[in-house]
């Protein structure tokens, strides 16, 4: 039976539209693809700008901070490096807002909170730092020695830890477990960790300074000076050398060179609670009371939360009153 000719013309294939018909969609199409690919373009150049202008304010932060040193190392017995408003500022007000997702942001912000006793602020910095990048090993060291310098508490060797199974060579994380082993008594167990620090960077003066405080811990005075004295030629402008040669002096009834160490040490860094400390316990200890207490009382100032200055000063101030 024969189709009608609507039966036909219902079945006839559509018509084919020619590429002129379609040109004004696929330029529109690829005119939107372009913009996209813009925007998204400019969007990274955006961001890799405002990390740029970031990372340089997070650079003249540190350059204040570390006095200038190109490289610092990061010292269990130096918590603070040289902080003041310009550093609050550069981190806080500048690259803060311009990068919050920076995890050297949050790093440099913990130093410079510890650097002026908010330990637990900083504490709280360097862990966002960890949460930003979990394989910040600088950060997870820093965190550690903060959590033990908060009241004198033990718990940051698990940081240290992590870090040594993650990455075997950092120097800092060695010393800082020696520092915690000395801190208990097990001087062996420091030796043998500065001894593998020492393998892996031979010119580490932190390294150097901590065998000092070993040989120091074994009453070994003059192997003790002459480590204090090789970081000092690593590390010119580095306090605790003379801090070290200090105490050393003190083992040895040397009372007037000490005290010119420490004076060092602080002209080299105002900010050294440890040398100021170390200074209040010389004066202490030759019975210069009045020097005594106005340094114990500057160093209250300087780290509020010092419970051995406090206890110092609460020791001296009974014994003036009884005096009295």
């Amino acid at each position: 039976m024969e189709s009608s000719p609507s039966q036909a013309a219902s079945q006839a294939p559509p018509p084919r539209h020619a590429l002129k018909d379609w040109l004004p969609i696929i330029i529109s199409v690829l005119a939107l693809a372009l913009s996209l690919l813009s925007f998204i373009q400019s969007r990274k150049n955006s961001e890799a700008t405002r990390r740029s202008t970031a990372n340089q304010h997070l650079a003249e932060a540190w350059s204040i901070m570390s006095g200038g040193r190109a490289v610092v190392e990061i010292d269990p017995l130096k918590f603070r490096l040289v902080a003041n408003d310009k550093v609050r500022s550069l981190i806080e007000n500048q690259a803060l807002p311009l990068d919050p997702s920076n995890p050297l942001v949050y790093h440099h912000l913990g130093v410079y909170l510890q650097s002026v006793g908010r330990v637990e602020d900083a504490i709280k910095a360097y862990r966002e730092a960890i949460r930003l990048n979990p394989n910040y090993s600088d950060a997870y060291v820093r965190l550690g020695l903060a959590i033990e310098a908060q009241a004198k508490q033990f718990g940051g060797s698990k940081y240290f830890d992590k870090v040594i199974t993650v990455e075997p060579r950092h120097v800092a994380a060695h010393i800082a477990l020696a520092w915690m082993d000395l801190r208990t008594g097990d001087d062996i167990g420091a030796q043998n960790k500065l001894q593998k620090a020492l393998e892996i960077e031979p010119r580490s003066a932190a390294a150097h300074v901590m065998l000092g405080y070993v040989y120091l811990d074994r009453e070994n005075a003059s192997a003790a000076r002459e480590s204090f004295l090789y970081a000092s030629d690593l590390e010119p402008t580095l306090d605790t050398p003379y801090i070290g040669l200090a105490l050393s002096s003190m083992t040895q009834g040397n009372f007037s060179e000490a005290e010119s160490f420490l004076t060092t040490a602080i002209k080299l860094d105002p900010w050294s609670v440890q040398a100021k400390y170390t200074l209040a316990a010389l004066y202490n200890k030759n019975q210069r009371v009045q020097e005594a207490t106005t340094a114990y009382r500057g160093v209250i100032r300087m780290d509020p939360a010092n419970y051995e200055a406090h206890n110092e000063l609460a020791i001296l101030t009974s014994v003036r009153l009884e005096v009295e």
